[in-house]
């Protein structure tokens, strides 16, 4: 059970279809006690912040989450400060539109996290697990080219709901066009998928498309 290996001092939220599910909790949570990395990154936020956060004091590493929705980003920011003092912290991050690397050199448009106030830092933990899939085909895939030149040679990236289609589909491609290294899919119910940045990487180039920028990070 998760809560044998999270100690939180106020009771969680449960696990329900929006969370995480907990076999894929407990696995990452156990490759965090592990080998503790120095940064995580969370996209999307919730249930898995709050229990990666526990460890995080523990552990001595930092957990920062991109949120796109005010409400879920008020439901951890308010969980967070029941949890105490915790390196690290969650962002609203509305969706904009960018174009992105695709295959055979071509760019495809996408609505993904804005970027503009996410500290400028070296990530060698990122947990993919937002945004939802009803915001567009391949939501989840420009994590990779949008957050490139903020993972550290050899980051560890986990991703839920690998057993999607269009999930799958993004991991292959990050697998051809950025030669991430597929280090292992779990038997859970979703399909959580643990891969590896290469080494060494090249910068791709990203192209922002919006317009304009109305919210600032952390504003209530």
């Amino acid at each position: 059970m998760l809560d044998e290996m999270v100690k939180s001092p106020v009771p969680l939220p449960p696990f329900t279809d929006w969370t995480i599910e907990e076999e894929a909790m407990r696995i990452i949570s156990a490759e965090l006690m592990r080998n503790p990395p120095h940064a995580v990154l969370e996209l999307g936020s919730g249930l898995s912040t709050l229990a990666m956060s526990c460890l995080a004091e523990t552990y001595q590493f930092t957990v920062e989450a991109l949120e796109h929705d005010r409400t879920y980003y008020q439901q951890t920011r308010d969980y967070l400060r029941k949890l105490g003092p915790m390196p690290g912290g969650v962002y609203l991050c509305p969706l904009t539109s960018y174009f992105v690397p695709w295959r055979e050199d071509r760019k495809i448009a996408a609505r993904w996290y804005d970027l503009a106030h996410l500290p400028r830092r070296q990530f060698d933990f990122l947990l993919i697990d937002g945004p939802p899939s009803f915001i567009g085909q391949y939501a989840r895939y420009p994590a990779i080219p949008l957050l490139w030149d903020r993972l550290s040679p050899l980051c560890r990236v986990f991703v839920d709901d690998g057993n999607r289609p269009e999930d799958n589909e993004s991991i292959e491609a990050w697998k051809t066009i950025y030669r991430m290294e597929e280090v292992k899919r779990y038997d859970t119910e979703r399909g959580l998928v643990e891969l590896r940045v290469p080494q060494f990487h090249v910068k791709q180039e990203v192209q922002n498309a919006h317009p304009k920028r109305s919210w600032q990070a952390g504003e209530d």
